[in-house]
Formats: structure tokens, C-alpha cells, sequence
């Protein structure tokens, strides 16, 4: 591949134009060009680094591709220097050596950015699903390691796109973004998990109270800048927490946990946030209990439930009888 196609130009139209050209006759076209402008030929002195620099950028995108381009020019400002020829060297080890150290650059550091790309929303900017996941596991796979994963969804994110369009709304989700993005530090990572959900993993919050505070400053952050973009769009965030020490322990069931958080929040207060491991504080919505919370008591509650007639029991009747009578409450 790299014989047959390395004459072909980058800027081709065709199948044998662009990224369709193999990397191999690429790099080969490159490392060519530099070999022969670096030759002495009859009649021509052999072109100084700043003279072959100022060519290869004029061949940039053209005849050959962009990135190879960047890529020999470094490597050529960095004082890399090929082979020289004499009589004892074929005069195409040049282009041999030259093109390998392209290639070794290309596998070390083209190759990573392209990973790096792929892993990312190209609308945001902020990482994917994928990344994330192995990014949580990896991180809780350390004995003792701590953290909350935040599912973070826009209420009523359709109605911005039907109302006024998807400019609008590229414009709302990417200031939703921003506050998330404004809001992390250290290892914590967030992602857009596609439309207008996200997630974040906390790992600098220490408590609770910490957590609570990221939440209500994504929020705070996020209206903000709406304000400034558009202040008739109306909407909220709405985000369920899951913690790794009491929720999960891997990306999936913190991810599970958080997302029944958020259904949650979404039936009982939205633009607010939830706990999943304790359904029996209301999402912000005054102080009385709901029948799921008080429910969600009996099934834990603490002390001596073996025994017969011990506290245990006493504590569970005195729940069923708050519970019956909450009902009946709630019923009148």
C-alpha cells in the first residue's frame, strides 16, 4: 500500500484522496519529499530546514496531509536529522529513516490525540459514556476509594428545541456544561451522556453536605448563564445522587441507583436533587414524608428485629401505624 499509494495527493477528490489514503503511503509521501528536497542534485543546492518548512506548509492539506505535515515539521525543528548519504548508503535509507521516526511520532502521540477525540461530545467538548464508565471503575477499583455519581437531566428540554429551535438548544446544553465543567476539580470527570442527560463523578466533596453544595451551585450556575442567552427559556436541572459506599460499587449500579434518583426527582420536585439512599427526605418540597419515604423505613429499620417482641418490633408497629395513618391523611 504504501508503494501503490504514496504518489497520490491528500487534497484528491476520490476514494484515493484523504484519511482513504493509508497511513503508510502517507507518511512514505512525506518522508520522500523531505529526502529529495534535503538531496544535493545537479544545479541545486539542497534546501535549508527553514526553506523545507516553508514548503511542506504550502503543501499543507494539499499534497499532503495536514497532520503528517505538523508532525515532520517538528520533528525537523527538534534538530532530527536523517541518515546523511555517501557512497556507502543507498540513497533510499533516507527516506526509510525518515519515515519511521514520522510513523514512531504518529503511533505515540497522533494516535493518542485521535483516542482522546473519539472519546469526547463534539458539542460539548466533555467526555463520553464510555470514558466515564472506565474512568468510575478504575477509580473505585482502589481499596476504600469514595465517591458520588450525579445523573443530571434538563426538565423540559424538548419543548426549548420545538419552541425556539435547536440553536437555542445547542446553546442551552452547552451552558449546562460549562457550569458542570465550572464545578469539578481534581479527578472528578463529567460527561454528556447524550440529549440532555449527564453525569458527574465527585471525588473532591467529603461530605454531604459538600455534594449538596456542588448540586445547588451546578443549578445556580446553569440559570445563569441562561439568563444571559435567553432569559424566555425557561427550565431547571433536575440531578439524582448515588454514593459509591452505600450505592455501588462499580459505574453501572451507581449509574442505576442515581438514575432511579433522578426519577425520583422527577415525579416529586424538579430542578431539584436526590439522595438515593435516603428516599425519605422529599426533594425539596416542604417537610412531610411521602408514603414511598415512610414505607422505605419500615424496610430499614435498626435494632433487635430477631427477637420476638424485642425493640425491633415495637419500632416496626409504631412505623405501620404512622404509615396507616399518613395514608388515611393523605386519602381525607
Amino acid at each position: 500500500d504504501g508503494v501503490r499509494y504514496h504518489h497520490c495527493r491528500y487534497d484528491n477528490n476520490g476514494e484515493t484522496s484523504g484519511a482513504n489514503i493509508p497511513i503508510e503511503a502517507r507518511i512514505i509521501a512525506v518522508a520522500d519529499y523531505i529526502d529529495l528536497a534535503r538531496t544535493p542534485k545537479e544545479g541545486r543546492e539542497p534546501c535549508t530546514d527553514e526553506e523545507l518548512i516553508e514548503k511542506l506548509k504550502n503543501e499543507r492539506g494539499g499534497q499532503f496531509d495536514p497532520v503528517l505535515v505538523d508532525v515532520a515539521i517538528d520533528l525537523i525543528r527538534s534538530g532530527y536529522v536523517a541518515s546523511k548519504i555517501n557512497d556507502d548508503v543507498e540513497e533510499d535509507m533516507d527516506v526509510v529513516d525518515f519515515s519511521n521516526a514520522i510513523l514512531e511520532r504518529v503511533l505515540t502521540e497522533y494516535t493518542e490525540e485521535m483516542k482522546t477525540k473519539a472519546q469526547k461530545d463534539a458539542l460539548t467538548g466533555l467526555w463520553n459514556r464510555q470514558y466515564m464508565a472506565q474512568t468510575v471503575n478504575s477509580f473505585l477499583s482502589v481499596n476504600g476509594a469514595n465517591g458520588a455519581l450525579l445523573m443530571i437531566d434538563m426538565d423540559n428540554f424538548k419543548n426549548i428545541n420545538d419552541v425556539f429551535g435547536h440553536i437555542a438548544g445547542d446553546d442551552t446544553l452547552l451552558a449546562l456544561s460549562e457550569s458542570l465543567s465550572e464545578n469539578i476539580r481534581g479527578d472528578d470527570v463529567v460527561c454528556r451522556l447524550g440529549g440532555d442527560e449527564f453525569v458527574a463523578f465527585i471525588v473532591s466533596a467529603k461530605t454531604r453536605s459538600d455534594i449538596e453544595n456542588i448540586c445547588k451551585r451546578i443549578s445556580e450556575g446553569f440559570l445563569n448563564r441562561l439568563e444571559k442567552i435567553d432569559p424566555r427559556i425557561q427550565t431547571s436541572v433536575s440531578i439524582g445522587v448515588a454514593l459509591s459506599r452505600t450505592d455501588g460499587h462499580n459505574f453501572e449500579s451507581l449509574y442505576s441507583k442515581a438514575d432511579k434518583a433522578l426519577y425520583f426527582v422527577k415525579q416529586n420536585a424538579k430542578g431539584s436533587y436526590h439522595f438515593y439512599s435516603e428516599p425519605s427526605k422529599s426533594a425539596g418540597k416542604g417537610d412531610s414524608e411521602s408514603s414511598e419515604s415512610v414505607l422505605y423505613k419500615i424496610l430499614n429499620v435498626h435494632g433487635d428485629n430477631q427477637t420476638p417482641g424485642g425493640p425491633g418490633l415495637s419500632r416496626i408497629i409504631n412505623f405501620v401505624e404512622q404509615y396507616t395513618l399518613h395514608s388515611q391523611q393523605k386519602v381525607q
